[in-house]
């Protein structure tokens, strides 16, 4: 076991009454979602926020055009905003249930890129590997 595996995680962003909901950490310490969105316009970010409360108060979001399983995928969501998509997994056995952030991208056109859908899977893979060995370390907003 390397010491950067152990610093690999997860972040607590908000928790709601249905769901909770996390953000990936790489073994540097990077928020990749936080990244990504914090790099878009405000307009873009908000839209993104009010689909994040959406699923957080509901616990679901009922319209496809704003968030969809992926066929085809292990597993991986994505919350769609205009050309921005941000995908995610559910995390087992957390209660209530409780999403990762796995990273965002723009869509240029067509279905979502298998290249992007991969590297949600990879970094699924990698978290659930730390969660069953009881080492995946969960960040507190503070931190």
């Amino acid at each position: 076991m390397t010491y950067s595996r152990i610093n690999t995680g997860i972040k607590l962003l908000e928790e709601g009454y249905n769901v909770h909901l996390y953000s990936y950490i790489t073994e540097r310490g990077v928020d990749v979602p936080d990244k990504y969105i914090s790099g878009l316009s405000t307009n873009e970010q908000i839209k993104l926020t009010r689909l994040f409360f959406l699923m957080l108060e509901m616990g679901r979001i009922r319209n496809k055009e704003k968030f969809r399983d992926l066929k085809g995928s292990n597993g991986i969501f994505e919350f769609k905003s205009d050309s921005h998509r941000i995908l995610c997994f559910i995390l087992r056995g957390m209660s209530p249930k409780s999403f990762v952030l796995t990273h965002g991208f723009k869509k240029e056109k067509g279905k979502t890129p298998q290249k992007e859908i991969d590297k949600a899977e990879q970094i699924r893979k990698k978290i659930f590997e730390l969660y069953d060995k009881t080492i995946l370390r969960i960040y507190n907003e503070e931190t």
